[in-house]
């Protein structure tokens, strides 16, 4: 799955790079790739309420879903 982000609802990437999410489907562990750093992650449920943030110091993020009730 690759995103190219020019300001749209639910994914901000100011700098209209290209980054990447994978694997889809995921057994629990989640990479975005193609960050720079400050870029903020933040991972919601469909109700809104937050799950996960982080903010990039590099240009992956890895993101633990394990944690979280399927279907969260």
């Amino acid at each position: 799955m690759t995103f190219t982000v020019s300001g749209c609802l639910g994914l901000a990437n100011e700098n209209g790079s290209v980054f990447t999410i994978y694997p889809n489907p995921t057994t629990g562990l989640v990479n975005v790739n193609g960050l720079v750093a400050g870029d903020k992650i933040q991972v919601y449920t469909a109700d809104g309420k937050l799950l996960f943030a982080a903010e990039a110091t590099n240009s992956t993020i890895t993101v633990d879903l394990n944690n979280f009730a399927s279907g969260t």
